[in-house]
C-alpha cells in the first residue's frame, strides 16, 4: 500500500490489509472500490486470498496498480464454487459497473444487431441496438455499420420477401401495402401467404444472416428441380432467380481461406495506451464481417486486452464457430474455451498459430486492424486541428470536444418541445441526446422556452450530470443573451456559449449569406461560409433541429397518451404500465430510487437509472 498521508488514511490501510488477511482460499470475484463506493476494478481469482494479496507485494510492474491502490478504500469479494463461475461473474460485473481500471471497449449498445422474434406467427427482421435477450428471440451481430446492415437486409428482402410492417400495423392493415405491390413484401398481414411457406422463406433469410449461403444454394437447387419436375415452372423460375442473386453476392465476398470453414479471427493493435481490437467472422471460408472496436485509455498489455475483448465479444455474439484464431494466448484462455464449447454444444478450439495457413490469416487480420487504427488516428488528428481552429475563431476557452446544441420546435404554435443534440469529437453522441416537453403555458415565447430548457438541462449538470465544452443555441443575439443569463444564474458563467442563425431578409426569406454565429462581446456575427472550423456548429444545429421537428411530430401523433417514459429505450407499453401501476405517476417514479425500480421484472440497474433521469426531467 502507498504510505498513508494521515492517521485516518493509515487506519484505513490497516483495515484493508486485515480484510485481505481474512479472505478465503477459494475461487471468486473481487471488487476494488474508492471512498465513495465506486467500483474501480473487478477481477477474478482461483484463490481469492493469494490473488488479492499479490497487489500489496510491490512486485507487480503494471502501471495501473500504483494508481489503483492510491484510490483504494475497500475490497468486496464474492465466493464461487468454481473458477469458471468466477470468470462468468467477473464478465457480468464488468458490464454492470464499467470500472475505470478494467479494459474498456466502446459500449456495445452503439453496435447494430438484427433481431428476429420467432414468438410471432410471421416473424420479421429488425435492426436494434443493445438487444435484450429473451426466449424465442434470435439476435444476429454485432455489426459495426448500420449502413452495411441496411444493405444486407435490403438484399435479404429482395431474395426472400418477408413482412416489413410493425406488429401494430400488421394487426390492423386492411389492404396490401406498396411493398407488397412491388414484390418486396409477402402480404402476410392479409393472409396472402400461409405460415408454412412464410417460414420456409424465413429459414432462407436466416441462413444468409448466418453466412450459410453455399448451403442455402444447394437446398434451393433441390427445390428448383422438384418444382420443375412437377411442371410448376413459374415457381422453379422464382427459385432460380433467388439462386442467381445469392451466387452474385457470394462472388462479392472476400475469400479469407480456402482450407477452413467457420472461424473467428481476433487481432489487437496497441500504441501508447490506445488501440483497437477486432474480430473477423469467417463463414464457409469467406469474410462475413469485421467488427473493429476502439480501445480506450488502458495500462494493460496486448494479451490482457485481447482476453478482455474475447470474453466481452462472445457474451453478445450470435454464433460461436468451432475454431477461434488468436495472435497470443491470454490468462483464463482454457476456461473461455470450455465455456464456448458448452455454449456451442460441440468442441471449440482456441488456437495461437505459429506457422502455416492459420498464421497467415492471423497476420492478415492484424494488418487490416493496423490500417484501420492508423486511419482512426489520422481522423482524430484532423478533428483535433478543426476543434482547435474552432476555438480560436470563436474565442473559446478550449477546443470544444463536447458540444451541446438546443433547438425549439413549435409547429403551428402547439405542442412546443425542445431538444438537445450532443457531439463528441465532431460526431453525434446520440446516447446523450435529450428531449423536453415545454411546461410553460403562456403564449409562445421563444426566449422563455429556450430559458426553460437550458435551466432544466444545466441545473442537472450542476448537480453532477456533466458539462460540455460549448453550448450552442439555435437563434440570434437575443437567444445568446438569454443563454448567458440562464447559465450565469446557475453559477456557470465560465461555460462558453454561442448562437447560430440563418440570415433573413426583411421579408423573412433566407439570404445567400447563409449561417452566422453570434458570440459574446462581439457586435457583428461571424459568417460560417465554407470554413471547416465553423461548419461543425452548423452541423450540430441541423442535427438538433431535425431531432426537434421529429420529436414534435411524434408527440402530436401520440396525443394525450404520451409520457416521458415513452422516450426511454427499453421501456415498452407493458413495462410502462407496470411502472405507473407501481408508483402511481411519473412524479412518483421520480421520487423512487434505482433499487426499488430494479425490483420490477425487466428493469436492470442501468435501465432504472435512465428511467429515473427521464422522470426527473419532467419535474
Amino acid at each position: 500500500m502507498p504510505m498513508a498521508s494521515s492517521k485516518n488514511e493509515g487506519d484505513q490501510d490497516r483495515k484493508i490489509l486485515d480484510k485481505v488477511g481474512r479472505l478465503q482460499k477459494r475461487p471468486g470475484v473481487y471488487l476494488m472500490k474508492d471512498a465513495e463506493g465506486t467500483v474501480l476494478y473487478v477481477g477474478k481469482a482461483k484463490d481469492l486470498r493469494a490473488r488479492v494479496r499479490s497487489y500489496f507485494r510491490n512486485d507487480d510492474s503494471r502501471t495501473k496498480i500504483r494508481f489503483l491502490l492510491a484510490k483504494l478504500a475497500d475490497i468486496e469479494t464474492i465466493v464461487t464454487d468454481t473458477e469458471k463461475e468466477a470468470l462468468l461473474l467477473e464478465n457480468n460485473l464488468i458490464k454492470e459497473y464499467r470500472p475505470k481500471y478494467n479494459v474498456s471497449f466502446r459500449d456495445d449498445k452503439t453496435y447494430v444487431h438484427v433481431q428476429v422474434d420467432t414468438n410471432h406467427p410471421f416473424p420479421t427482421l429488425r435492426t436494434v441496438r443493445g438487444p435484450r435477450m429473451r426466449p424465442g428471440v434470435l439476435v444476429f451481430g454485432p455489426y459495426a455499420s448500420k449502413g452495411a446492415v441496411d444493405e444486407l437486409l435490403a438484399f435479404i428482402m429482395q431474395v426472400f420477401p418477408l413482412r416489413r410492417c410493425k406488429d401494430g400495423t400488421f394487426r390492423t392493415r386492411t389492404r396490401p401495402c406498396l411493398n407488397h405491390q412491388m414484390g418486396r413484401c409477402a402480404g402476410a398481414c392479409l393472409g396472402l401467404i400461409d405460415e408454412e411457406t412464410y417460414h420456409v422463406r424465413l429459414e432462407g433469410a436466416l441462413k444468409i444472416l448466418k453466412g450459410r449461403r453455399t448451403e442455402l444454394i444447394g437446398e434451393l437447387e433441390n427445390r428448383m428441380h422438384k418444382e420443375a419436375a412437377a411442371m410448376r415452372f413459374e415457381e422453379a423460375a422464382e427459385i432460380r432467380n433467388r439462386i442467381r442473386a445469392i451466387e452474385s453476392s457470394l462472388e462479392e465476398q472476400k475469400v479469407f481461406s480456402t482450407k477452413f470453414g467457420d472461424q473467428d479471427i481476433f487481432a489487437v493493435v496497441m500504441e501508447a495506451g490506445f488501440g483497437e481490437a477486432a474480430v473477423f467472422a469467417v463463414r464457409e471460408g469467406k469474410l462475413l464481417r469485421m467488427i473493429p472496436v476502439p480501445l480506450r485509455r488502458t495500462h494493460e498489455s496486448e494479451a490482457e486486452c485481447m482476453g478482455s475483448f474475447v470474453k466481452q465479444y462472445y457474451d453478445r455474439a450470435d454464433y460461436i464457430p468451432p475454431e477461434v484464431l488468436l495472435p497470443a494466448s491470454f490468462e483464463d484462455m482454457h476456461l473461455v474455451e470450455e465455456i464456448l464449447t458448452e455454449r456451442r454444444g460441440t468442441r471449440v478450439t482456441m488456437i495461437v498459430p505459429k506457422r502455416g495457413e492459420r498464421a497467415r490469416l492471423v497476420k492478415m487480420a492484424h494488418e487490416n486492424v493496423k490500417l484501420d487504427f492508423e486511419e482512426r488516428k489520422r481522423s482524430a488528428a484532423e478533428i483535433e486541428t478543426v476543434l482547435a481552429s474552432t476555438a480560436r475563431r470563436l474565442k473559446l476557452r478550449k477546443p470544444p470536444r463536447r458540444i451541446e446544441c438546443f433547438d425549439i420546435s413549435t409547429l403551428q404554435g402547439d405542442w412546443a418541445v425542445g431538444t438537445m443534440a450532443a457531439f463528441l469529437d465532431g460526431e453525434p453522441d446520440r446516447q446523450q441526446y435529450r428531449k423536453y416537453r415545454i411546461r410553460m403555458t403562456a403564449e409562445n415565447n421563444d426566449y422563455a422556452m429556450i430559458a426553460e430548457v437550458l435551466g432544466r438541462r444545466y441545473k442537472r449538470a450542476v448537480e453532477g450530470d456533466g458539462l460540455p465544452d460549448l453550448v450552442v443555441i439555435d437563434g440570434g443575439r437575443g437567444h445568446l443573451n438569454i443563454g448567458l443569463d440562464v447559465l450565469q444564474g446557475l453559477g456557470l458563467s465560465d461555460l462558453d456559449v454561442v448562437a447560430i442563425a440563418k440570415e433573413h431578409s426583411g421579408r423573412g426569406e433566407e439570404t445567400k449569406t447563409g449561417d452566422r454565429i453570434y458570440i459574446p462581446g462581439r457586435v457583428n456575427p461571424i459568417p460560417v461560409g465554407n470554413k471547416k472550423a465553423l461548419s461543425i456548429i452548423a452541423r450540430i444545429r441541423d442535427e438538433a433541429h431535425r431531432t426537434a421537428v421529429g420529436y414534435h411530430r411524434q408527440l402530436r401523433s401520440r396525443g394525450l397518451t404520451y409520457s416521458v417514459l415513452d422516450d426511454v429505450q427499453g421501456v415498452g407499453p407493458a413495462l410502462k404500465k407496470k411502472l405507473l401501476e407501481r408508483f402511481g405517476s411519473v412524479e412518483g417514479i421520480a421520487r423512487a430510487d434505482v433499487r426499488s425500480l430494479a425490483e420490477i421484472r425487466g428493469v436492470t440497474p442501468d435501465l432504472a437509472s435512465r428511467i429515473l433521469e427521464a422522470a426527473a426531467s419532467s419535474d
